[in-house]
């Protein structure tokens, strides 16, 4: 095997079916499992897998730019001490209605 930019390179051959096997090491490092996708991009003469987890439909809206940016924004407010835990959820009521 050898190293290249930082990363594994291993040599593998092209089946009939167009198929190539990921080596075990690189697939390992990868944390890849037996069923999960990658995408596979032409960057001029190089061909370039990565792995990519599709989500359902249902549960899209996590991802998006504007959950996420309120997702970073409450990370920040619990890393900063800007909240309150309650006991149960009379304490909680009690809190919202002063």
């Amino acid at each position: 095997m050898a190293e290249r930019r930082g990363g594994e390179m291993e040599v593998v051959k092209v089946g009939p079916r167009h198929q190539v096997t990921i080596p075990k090491v690189i697939f390992e490092k990868l944390r890849l499992a037996v069923g999960d996708h990658l995408q596979v991009e032409l960057r001029g003469d190089s061909v370039h897998m990565i792995p990519v987890k599709h989500i359902p439909r249902t549960q899209s809206w996590f991802w998006t730019k504007e959950w996420q940016s309120m997702e970073k924004e409450a990370d920040r407010d619990i890393a900063e001490g800007r909240v309150k835990e309650f006991e149960s959820v009379d304490d909680l009521v009690r809190e919202l209605d002063s």
